[in-house]
């Protein structure tokens, strides 16, 4: 509501380091300012060796949202730069979210998904393929949950699979359930199966499952989330998808609609996601 003289006010806060007006506010100065003024202002930040982890995390997202290429180019170079922390790396990716999901960048995220060594960057890279907003050539989430080395991909690979449509899905989520070896690749696919339940029904056999795992453990987080589980498997209300997913699906789009950038893209993003969802659930009570 400031106009010229609130943007200068933020930025002269920003400059002289204030913590909570870089964590709080850089992104939406960068909104709000001229694409030069912006960058200008990011690249100086960057530079900067005394901010700590939030505010160079900060920094980051702002750079996903700048309008045009130069954002998107940083935080490539960034996430791709082996002489940064592992964290930083990741931070620089997560800032990809805020640009827009074209091919070349969805060819470059299949790229770090495919020969990158850190499980969370290849899992990150991964979420971002599974978002819709662009068809990489070679990922199949169902293929990834099924041969990939590392469990704990495999085991985000399953969950993202259950939230696309597709033919036979609980099968196949109970397919990876009994014969993958990973327990990690196992709760994984028991809690799809459940989130499955709980907006479709037919849920005897994985209250069948959640009863065999309550016999296997006595850790009281694992029973916990069990006993969730076998609730939420019991609240199936048929009128759920059309009451609960189908309506959030709409809101974001309407959201969507009045915003722009980097938040009209994530409320775009969210909405597919859902009607993806939605699909699967209806495909897989079939």
């Amino acid at each position: 509501a400031g106009g010229e003289g609130g943007l200068s006010w933020v930025e002269e806060r920003i400059r002289n380091g204030d913590p909570e007006a870089i964590k709080n506010a850089l992104t939406f100065l960068t909104l709000q300012a001229s694409p030069e003024r912006s960058l200008a202002l990011l690249q100086e930040l960057a530079a900067r060796e005394d901010l700590e982890a939030e505010g160079r995390t900060a920094v980051l997202n702002a750079f996903g949202a700048l309008p045009g290429t130069e954002g998107g180019e940083f935080l490539l170079a960034t996430a791709g730069d082996p002489e940064l922390d592992e964290t930083t790396r990741l931070a620089g990716l997560r800032g990809l979210w805020n640009q827009p999901m074209d091919d070349q960048l969805a060819a470059s995220l299949e790229g770090v998904f495919r020969d990158e060594g850190s499980t969370s960057m290849r899992i990150e890279a991964l979420r971002m393929l599974a978002s819709g907003e662009a068809t990489p050539a070679g990922i199949d989430m169902r293929q990834v949950g099924v041969l990939d080395e590392d469990p704990l991909v495999r085991a985000e690979a399953i969950q993202l699979a259950a939230m696309q449509p597709g033919e036979d899905t609980h099968a196949w989520l109970e397919q990876r359930l009994l014969e993958d070896d990973s327990l990690d690749v196992k709760t994984a696919a028991l809690g799809a199966m459940v989130y499955q339940a709980h907006y479709t029904g037919s849920g005897e056999a994985v209250l069948g499952y959640l009863s065999m795992a309550r016999k296997l453990t006595d850790d009281e987080t694992t029973l916990a989330l069990i006993a969730q589980g076998e609730e939420m498997v019991g609240s199936f209300d048929p009128r759920r998808i059309d009451l609960e997913l189908e309506q959030d699906a709409q809101f974001y789009a309407s959201m969507a609609k009045y915003t722009e950038g980097a938040a009209s893209r994530d409320f775009s993003r969210q909405s597919r996601q859902l009607r993806g969802f939605i699909q699967a659930l209806r495909g897989s009570a079939r």
